[in-house]
Parts: C-alpha cells; structure tokens; sequence
C-alpha cells in the first residue's frame, strides 16, 4: 500500500513582487507482503528476516514541507527581471534500511542507525533575467547555508563488521 497526496496550496501576493508559497506531501507507504526472492547466485542470501509487513518503505518520509518566498525588484524591462528568493524544506524522519530492527543487532549498536532524523535546509537564490534587455540570465543559489551536516543515507551493513554513511 502506498498512499501519497500533494496538497496544493495557492500562492500568496503580500504586496507588488513579494510571493509565498507553502508546498506539503504526505506519504503513507509501508510493506504489505515480503516475496520470496529469487536467484541463480549461490553467494546471493535475501535478509529479509528484519522486514515485516506494516515495515515503513525506506526512504519514504511521511510528512514533507517547504515554505517559499521570492522578491522580485520593481525595475524597468530594459534592466531585466531581478529576483531574490529563499525556501525553507523540512523533511521528517525516514528509514534507509531494515538491518537495526533486528533485536539483537539494535542492543548491540544501541540505536537504529537506519533510522535518519528530520532534518531542515534553508536555501537562497538570485536570479536576474533577461539582462539589460538581452536574451541572457543569470542565476546564482546556495544550499544549505546553515551549513548543517546531515547523514541521508546508510546502508546498512552492520553483519560486515563496518558500517558507512553519506552526507
């Protein structure tokens, strides 16, 4: 079963170039059945014994949201569009593997290091269109400028003896 909505939010108009936006999904996604899987590969071993329907589906959020806003400088066509812009994205807590719901691997580690933690990005942006009149623009964005360092994925391997992560 995976059940996911967009809910569309209109944009707002404070005043003359100023715009908000609010975008939100949500997303309902969790294992029905585990299928036997199958292989030619005799070094190949399924480790699905972690994976138990109702599991939640890795990587899948369940609430996400960002909040928009864009100015836009009231200036003469023949300087071109200027625009300045920031979005705020929060995205919540989600799995990226099944390997710590095991009981006796979660007392070994002592946490689920699958399970990755909310996280929020603040991100900018300067565009500036059609400049002086010409068929050019220019556009420049940072990501991240709280410069917040989070893990978005871990695989998993605690039976290897090592574990990694990416940033």
């Amino acid at each position: 079963e995976v059940g996911a909505s967009l809910i569309p939010f209109p944009s707002i108009t404070a005043l003359q170039g100023l715009l908000f936006r609010i975008d939100y999904t949500y997303l309902n996604a969790t294992i029905q059945q585990i299928a036997s899987v199958g292989t030619t590969d005799p070094n190949y071993t399924a480790d699905v014994a972690a994976i138990a329907p109702g599991s939640p589906l890795v990587l899948s959020p369940r609430h996400k949201y960002s909040l928009t806003a864009n100015y836009t400088l009231p200036l003469a066509a023949n300087i071109g569009r200027i625009t300045f812009g920031a979005n705020f994205v929060h995205t919540d807590e989600q799995l990226t593997c099944y390997t710590y719901q095991n009981p006796p691997i979660l007392a070994a580690f002592g946490s689920n290091l699958c399970q990755l933690p909310s996280t929020n990005l603040l991100n900018l942006d300067l565009t500036w269109e059609s400049i002086a009149g010409w068929p050019v623009d220019l556009s420049f964005f940072a990501t991240n400028v709280t410069q917040k360092d989070y893990y978005n994925f871990v695989p998993g391997l605690a039976t290897s003896g090592a574990e990694v992560a990416v940033l």
